[in-house]
């Protein structure tokens, strides 16, 4: 079922926020047609296979984003050869695995693309095969949300594919405004956004104001549509996760969870959900893998999040001895610049997991060119450095609380302090800037995310969600959620949040197996921890260790990460039984104050999301009441 190209111009594809009714269950009812429709059609296509055995020779290139030259540069290096010096396909039999990520940062993804797709005839000719595979970046721009995030679209990639029409109606438009001398040279030259200075500053102007609509103005929506009819239809037809012999390539890992399942059902759902949201929208489908964080494009496959039992379990269930996978690269100990090491990757899990992200794109932060080459089951590699990466400013020395005190005062810095500079994220659902403050010389790190998708959106994730979970840290007098408050950094809004230096990580600290000065006083502040997780209702399981820090030497727990927070409903937490809580925690709750709460957060979230935490807050009292009286107050609450 192909939709027009006007009909998907019309559609937004960041929905804004609803109301409840009659309304949405017909939406629902409706999607749900066009899901079952479109599940129809999926099941009656054929299907790509996903599993190859009998290859002699694999090379695996990692993410690339937009970095065509230095493709070209690995594929023609005499150790890799598998293009000669017109760019023609002399691999043979080999297999070429591209890991995901093509688009976004750098501006030639467009050429990327349109070389792999020869080579994929090619070697398909020479007896080989050419795997391209969906990444994050790929997920992000088929669905609609990458002009969401500032750091994503480059204007060269955004121009490269809007339509030709598009295009020459703005020319048009262009010129009308330029002197008749300037009109004669582009009817005699053209026009080159890469080399006319005046034609690029007018659709990099384009380009912010369509980041500022979030994809839903006219240039955002001709980008989307365009890139889904031409390239999107051949993207869509991609695996995600395959496997040549005893080896899973895939973008970002496997989550436990997805490693019982068949490489072909991981493929299909995953193919089956983007089809669905690229074409329908779907604002309220809540798929299985697209937008999941633990999704195949989107988990971090290292030895913090996954434990060497759960990687041995993972590989048994994909019926593989090894995996490959990109997204996530090694950085220095200042997280600032990749950490590549000059020879070949130290492989994780005691040599069961290559991790191939070497900032391919990045090479002037210290990345490197890389291809990781499988031959006869043996693992060797290409790789060649890139530019030293610069001297950036190291991290201060002072924690989250010298010399400033109390929260107030780290808010009056994080408004008025100036922005040295930012780095983009480390890729990921939210993809935060780090932002380097300096305020009549007191310097610090902070968090900046300026993603803004409330719900009813198929992804809610906004920075106005960690703005009222610290809102009601602070009513509740807990002091978790770090500071954080609203603020426009180069023109986009968004949430900035202080960072907790000198800190471990929760999951982290267990994978160690580290014992704690003051276990009694972390077991407490742990438990109301969790009393507020079920209050805004975020996950509480093992991924939430992640965001829970211990700051060194004063062991005080800190929560981050609330942008995905408040989902609507009126229960609490599933597996985030309540057992015991401070006294004062309690009494506050006790005394929760719907009208004041309205105010702290009602420009925050939706009717739904403020009315399901009234109940949750209600909820809470009542399963504390509950447990004394089971229990006994002194076996629940603690001073």
């Amino acid at each position: 079922m192909e939709l027009s190209m006007k009909m998907r111009a019309a559609r937004n594809p960041i929905p804004p926020r609803q109301g409840g009714g009659n309304s949405r269950t017909a939406r629902r009812l409706a999607l749900l047609g066009l899901a079952l429709l479109a599940w129809g059609q999926t099941a009656s296509a054929a299907e790509p296979p996903c599993v190859w055995t009998g290859v002699e020779r694999v090379v695996a290139v990692g993410d690339l984003h937009g970095d065509y030259e230095s493709f070209v540069r690995i594929l023609r290096a005499p150790k890799v050869g598998l293009i000669d010096e017109e760019l023609r396909w002399t691999g043979g039999a080999a297999h070429l695995v591209q890991i995901g990520d093509v688009m976004d940062r750098g501006g030639r993804a467009k050429e990327i693309f349109d070389l792999l797709m020869r080579l994929e005839k090619e070697a398909a000719a020479a007896g080989g095969m050419v795997h391209v595979l969906l990444g994050n970046h790929e997920e992000a721009n088929l669905t609609g949300i990458a002009l969401g995030y500032p750091d994503y679209v480059g204007v060269d990639q955004f121009y490269a594919f809007l339509p030709d029409p598009f295009k020459k109606a703005r020319e048009r438009k262009f010129l009308s405004r330029q002197s008749a001398s300037e009109q004669a040279r582009v009817r005699a030259e053209g026009l080159d956004i890469r080399n006319d200075a005046a034609w690029r500053e007018y659709w990099e102007s384009v380009l912010a104001g369509s980041k500022k609509a979030r994809g839903s103005d006219e240039a955002g929506q001709a980008y989307t549509s365009h890139f889904l009819d031409t390239y999107g239809r051949w993207l869509m037809a991609k695996n995600v996760v395959i496997r040549i012999d005893d080896v899973v390539y895939v973008h970002a890992g496997i989550d436990p969870k997805h490693s019982t399942w068949t490489l072909e059902e991981i493929n299909k759902t995953f193919r089956f959900e983007l089809r669905l949201l690229a074409r329908h929208g779907g604002a309220e489908y809540l798929p299985r893998l697209v937008y999941d964080p633990r999704s195949p494009v989107r988990i971090r496959q290292d030895e913090e999040n996954t434990t060497r039992e759960q990687m041995a379990r993972i590989l048994a269930g994909l019926g593989a001895e090894r995996m490959v996978v990109g997204h996530s690269f090694l950085t220095s100990e200042d997280n600032l610049s990749p950490l590549v090491p000059a020879g070949d990757i130290e492989p994780l899990f005691g040599g069961r997991v290559w991790m191939i992200d070497t900032g391919i794109w990045n090479t002037a932060y210290g990345g490197r060119l890389y291809a990781l080459i499988v031959e006869d089951g043996e693992f060797d590699h290409f790789t060649e450095p890139g530019e030293p990466p610069p001297v950036l400013l190291g991290e201060p020395e002072a924690e989250v609380g010298e010399g400033l005190d109390e929260p107030e005062e780290v808010e009056d810095y994080l408004r008025t302090a100036e922005t040295v500079f930012h780095l983009p994220g480390g890729a990921g659902r939210t993809d935060p800037w780090k932002v380097r403050l300096d305020l009549a010389g007191t310097a610090r790190w902070a968090q900046f995310k300026h993603v803004d998708r409330p719900r009813p959106a198929a992804l809610p994730d906004s920075y106005r969600y960690e703005l009222a979970a610290y809102a009601l840290d602070r009513y509740l007098g807990l002091g978790f959620v770090p500071p954080v408050v609203e603020r426009t950094i180069n023109d986009y809004n968004g949430s900035l949040q202080i960072f907790v230096d000198g800190a471990i990580r929760e999951s982290e600290r267990k994978r160690r197996d580290l014992d704690l000065e003051r276990p009694e006083a972390f077991e407490r502040a742990m438990a109301d921890l969790k009393v507020f997780l079920n209050l805004v209702r975020d996950r509480c399981d093992a991924e939430r260790d992640r965001d829970i820090l211990i700051q060194n030497g004063t062991e005080k727990v800190f929560g981050v990460d609330f942008s995905q927070a408040f989902d609507p409903k009126a229960d609490l937490v599933p597996g985030c039984d309540i057992l015991r809580c401070s006294r004062d925690l309690y009494g506050k709750l006790r005394r929760w104050d719907p009208d004041a709460i309205d105010r702290i957060v009602g420009r925050l979230l939706n009717g739904d999301e403020v009315r399901a935490l009234h109940a949750r807050a209600g909820a809470i009292v009542g399963a504390i009441r509950d447990r004394i009286r089971l229990k006994g107050e002194s076996a629940v609450l603690f001073d």
